[in-house]
């Protein structure tokens, strides 16, 4: 089943998450409907040139009975971050990735320094309706 498939009726549900932190941190994002991950926008201020970002999948509250924090899916792992500009841009997954409710979507900071950093991110969801 893709997002063009006739038996889905999707509704683009995209959300917003912002986060404030000092050194390396999580910023997660718990998918409430069954939906479809296309990808996320992240904009990032004050970071430094060794900063990065993984992009995961993760059962944070044990929704499918293999523990809790376990990592389903990793799409980006120490993805490098800019520094002369905010928006890092648009990053797309090559396929959708369909995500049940419960399960959360995470973006790992990691900081190579102990400064304030704010990370905001633009998810790409698609509620399936039927």
């Amino acid at each position: 089943m893709g997002l063009d498939s006739a038996s889905e009726t999707l509704n683009f549900d995209g959300k917003g998450v912002s986060l404030t932190g000092i050194g390396s941190f999580d910023l997660d994002l718990k998918v409430t409907d069954l939906s479809y991950f296309t990808g996320l926008q992240l904009i990032v201020s004050g970071n430094s040139m060794e900063d990065n970002c993984t992009l995961q999948v993760i059962d944070k509250d044990n929704v499918l009975g293999f523990g809790s924090n376990v990592v389903l899916k990793q799409f980006a792992v120490n993805w490098m971050l800019q520094t002369d500009k905010q928006d890092q841009g648009l990053f797309n997954v090559d396929y959708p990735a369909k995500i049940l409710p419960g399960i959360y979507i995470r973006v790992k900071f990691n900081s190579s320094q102990n400064n304030s950093v704010t990370l905001k991110v633009n998810f790409f969801l698609h509620k399936i309706l039927a």
